[in-house]
């Protein structure tokens, strides 16, 4: 299965729904980039890893939690997402189908050199905006067709299976 580490606050930084959350409400970010995260993961059948830096915390442990199909990962006291990244990036060396998001230019060096691919914040966030819209199309799509007004039913069930 396609894994995907996710260097979370580089995407809460760099995405528009999340930037101008960071200062009022941290959290509230954190809660969009993981549901978006968790549904990104479905759609496309994948496992995703994300790390938070343990920003404003004390925590002298990492700390991590599973939502849904993600996994969600806070790191110890003084560490940073990179470094936690960099250790999985060493354990995970030369495995096949495992991508690090990460816009830190060092990070995607060490992702490289450990045949791992590397993907852009603005490539996922890119990707799950495409997901999104194709997603609201299809849905717009179908809810319009069942408010349409049908000659007779059996043309309308024609029809709903045409669209599956």
């Amino acid at each position: 299965m396609e894994t995907l580490i996710v260097d979370a606050y580089n995407i809460i930084n760099f995405w528009d729904k999340t930037s101008k959350l960071i200062d009022s409400d941290l959290d509230y970010a954190r809660d969009i980039l993981n549901h978006t995260l968790q549904n990104y993961a479905s759609y496309k059948g994948i496992e995703i890893l994300v790390i938070y830096d343990a920003y404003k915390t004390d925590s002298i442990k990492s700390k991590e939690e599973k939502y849904e199909n993600i996994k969600i990962v806070y790191t110890k006291k003084g560490q940073t997402a990179d470094s936690y990244i960099e250790e999985l990036i060493f354990d995970m060396k030369n495995q096949e189908n495992i991508s690090v998001v990460s816009s830190d230019w060092a990070l995607q060096q060490m992702v490289l050199s450990g045949g791992l691919l590397r993907i852009p914040a603005s490539e996922l966030i890119y990707d799950i905006s495409r997901i999104e819209k194709q997603i609201s199309n299809k849905y717009d799509s179908k809810k319009s067709n069942d408010n349409l007004v049908y000659a007779n039913d059996a043309f309308k069930d024609k029809l709903k299976d045409l669209n599956k």
